[in-house]
């Protein structure tokens, strides 16, 4: 592991909120289990609390405490490499905080291809909250230097990096009914 996703690492540990490229835009990103930064998370960022948040995981082990009655072929559609990064809508782990699911019963999660991801998971030892780093409605940006100064002023850390440079956002699944929720 490298300086930079040591420290990221170090700072979602301590319950910090951080900035990272990934497959698409910049993400802001904290650990899906600290409820305190996932508040803070969603103020920063004046999310609808509603609408729930993405978790990007670096393999199947760090995604699966978040979901219920997944199959093992179920993990092998997730698990799989595509042209696209995928995001799957999947049911939601019993208990789950509300700010991880939102108004819903399921989880979005991503199992990332993206070697950058995958490093910053690993570090962590977890997978983490992804949103892009934009307060809501406003554009994202790709690039770690256009991030808007009120987001910079209220983060713990930016990992700076390339985006992977897909030009459109992930594409959104429900994986039970197989219903693109976003193309």
């Amino acid at each position: 592991m490298s300086a930079p996703f040591d420290e990221a690492a170090r700072i979602v540990r301590q319950g910090g909120l951080i900035a990272y490229p990934t497959e698409t835009v910049y993400g802001l990103g904290c650990l899906p289990t600290d409820t305190a930064a996932l508040e803070k998370l969603l103020a920063l960022k004046q999310r609808n609390p509603d609408k729930g948040l993405i978790l990007l995981g670096a393999n199947a082990s760090q995604l699966k405490p978040f979901t219920r009655n997944l199959t093992a072929s179920d993990w092998e559609k997730i698990s799989r490499a595509r042209q696209r990064a995928t995001t799957w809508i999947v049911p939601a782990a019993p208990g789950l905080s509300p700010l991880l699911t939102g108004a819903h019963n399921h989880i979005a999660l991503r199992l990332s291809h993206y070697d950058f991801i995958r490093q910053l998971c690993n570090a962590c030892q977890s997978a983490l909250v992804s949103t892009s780093a934009n307060l809501s409605g406003e554009p994202a940006t790709t690039r770690w230097e256009d991030l808007p100064q009120r987001l910079l002023d209220q983060l713990d850390y930016v990992l700076p990096g390339s985006c992977a440079g897909e030009a459109r956002p992930s594409r959104i699944i429900d994986l039970k009914t197989g219903r693109i929720l976003r193309d």
